[in-house]
């Protein structure tokens, strides 16, 4: 599925690594969010991504 800027992204239920449920819909009732699928650590490239990526989630939350 692909999705553009703008397009409302569709409804779906995910188990999270502390197996509780996450369901987008629900979620968005509490505001927006920002989802990352983070699929591992398998090196210096994805740790450095997440540092970038919780920089721009500070900066987005302010």
């Amino acid at each position: 599925m692909t999705l553009n800027v703008g397009d409302k992204a569709p409804d779906f239920t995910v188990t999270s690594t502390d197996r509780d449920s996450f369901n987008l819909y629900e979620q968005l009732k509490d505001g927006p969010i920002l989802l990352n699928f983070y699929v591992g650590d398998f090196g210096i490239n994805c740790t450095n991504y997440m540092g970038k990526f919780i920089e721009q989630y500070a900066r987005l939350e302010s």
